[in-house]
């Protein structure tokens, strides 16, 4: 039996991976805290509080997490409009079934929270990128679409690396 085919539910699952292990890391660490202070505070805290203060910080992370990786769905959904393709159909037509994946027609990526997924008639061209902190992991790339607006899409220096190694690809053959 062979994978199913990806999703827009399937990009952004793997995209918020990320996230959920850092929440919930986040609130283990806050509950131990809480937990330290209520055992040598005199019920300073109580067992409300330590639970309370967890779940907070987990819907804090996963909270942050979806808003990051919403841009790139809600990027995807754009080009389904402009293009007027399904995702899905896309998908299964190309048998694309990783959430990684790149060939003559899709770029597709997730990682740390965000979705980058394009297909190449709708990206003209990079036109800059950008390290806004000079060094930094993260690089920002302001790109040509095909209708010549321009977008910005911020993701890691390898993905954006190799966003741009694809997309020169097509324009020298």
């Amino acid at each position: 039996m062979k994978p199913p085919t990806i999703t827009k539910w399937e990009l952004y699952k793997s995209a918020i991976a990320p996230c959920r292990i850092v929440g919930i890391v986040c609130a283990i660490i806050v509950w131990i805290l809480f937990f330290v202070v209520w055992q040598f505070s005199d019920g300073y805290a109580s067992l409300l509080d330590i639970v309370m203060g967890g779940a907070f910080m987990f819907f804090l992370i996963m909270g942050c997490g979806t808003i990051l990786s919403l841009g790139g769905i809600f990027r995807l959904v754009k080009q389904e409009r402009a293009l007027k393709f399904s995702f899905a159909e896309e998908m299964a037509k190309h048998n694309i079934t990783a959430t990684v994946f790149k060939n003559e027609s899709w770029f597709i990526n997730t990682n740390n929270g965000t979705v980058v997924a394009f297909r190449r008639d709708y990206i003209k061209e990079i036109k800059k990128i950008k390290d806004p902190n000079s060094g930094s992991v993260r690089l920002i790339a302001t790109l040509i679409k095909f209708d010549g607006k321009q977008m910005k899409i911020d993701d890691t220096h390898e993905t954006i690396s190799d966003f741009k190694r694809w997309l020169e690809t097509e324009e020298t053959k």
